[in-house]
């Protein structure tokens, strides 16, 4: 017997496939399902987790913001202006290349994060 998958059999497999992973943890919706159908249980499942949806999206939105704000904060210091960043990297570039030490390297920045610090505190 041969199947022809059409859009509404996609959906009704999608739809099964996931009550199936939601069945173990949420046996109420398993129960509306069998007492009103499945086009209930959609509808009481989006109301269900439509909250926490928006709560989700909010925190992400807040996360996003926070992120950006950083970046922003971290653009503004001094450590990080263009001019200062590429005397230091260059410096530090020719003091890794001639001594072959990393830590000497970082040393030589640690001038401009005192002088960043300020800002921080």
């Amino acid at each position: 017997m041969k199947f022809k998958l059409d859009k509404g059999l996609a959906i009704k497999i999608a739809c099964i496939a996931v009550f199936m992973l939601i069945a173990p943890f949420a046996m109420e919706f398993i129960i509306l399902a069998e007492m009103v159908g499945i086009e209930a249980l959609i509808l009481s499942f989006a109301y269900y987790y439509k909250s926490s949806l928006t709560l989700l999206v909010h925190n992400w939105r807040r996360l996003q913001q926070s992120i950006y704000d950083f970046f922003q904060y971290l653009s503004s210091l001094y450590m990080f202006q263009p001019k200062s960043c590429l005397v230091h990297g260059s410096a530090s570039f020719v003091i890794l290349f001639f001594s072959g030490s990393i830590i000497l390297s970082f040393y030589l920045w640690v001038p401009v994060m005192i002088m960043s610090s300020h800002y921080i505190l």
